[in-house]
């Protein structure tokens, strides 16, 4: 404390405005210095994205157009009271949002470890026990069965 005493008496606490100036000057130098390299990073991203991921919900089949998914996402906005809660594995939860208007209990963004491990466990548990888990946390379960990268496949 008497180090901080002398320090201040030897130097005394620049005025606000000097304060303020050098913070300007701060900022200012910052922007000048990241100002392109966040432009090129934002670029980048924008030309990644489109090749990130392609959700599809709707296929092209020899019989013409397979629209399950979303026949299922829209029964669901239709069918369904507007604040239930939709249990399915996180890969559907934009869709169970976006489409069907639903809260999903996890999506590609859940960063909570527990909370996935969670869902997992109770989407591959066997019914009964499933069913125990489930009741608390959601009000209808979503599972997509009978092709090929169906969710059955997910189960051990």
């Amino acid at each position: 404390l008497k180090l901080l005493d002398d320090i201040h008496s030897q130097f005394p606490r620049p005025c606000r405005a000097i304060r303020c100036s050098v913070a300007i000057m701060v900022l200012v130098t910052g922007y000048v210095n990241i100002r392109e390299p966040t432009k090129k990073f934002i670029r980048e991203c924008e030309e990644i994205a489109p090749h990130m991921g392609h959700p599809s919900i709707v296929f092209k089949s020899g019989q013409g157009l397979i629209t399950d998914y979303l026949d299922g996402y829209k029964w669901m906005k239709d069918n369904t009271p507007a604040d239930a809660r939709v249990m399915a594995w996180w890969d559907y939860g934009y869709q169970i949002t976006g489409i069907g208007n639903r809260t999903s209990i996890a999506d590609g963004n859940t960063w909570n470890h527990e909370h996935i491990a969670t869902l997992g466990r109770t989407l591959t548990n066997p019914e009964k026990k499933a069913h125990n888990i489930m009741r608390h946390l959601a009000d209808y379960v979503l599972v997509w069965a009978g092709g090929h990268g169906d969710d059955m496949g997910k189960s051990p």
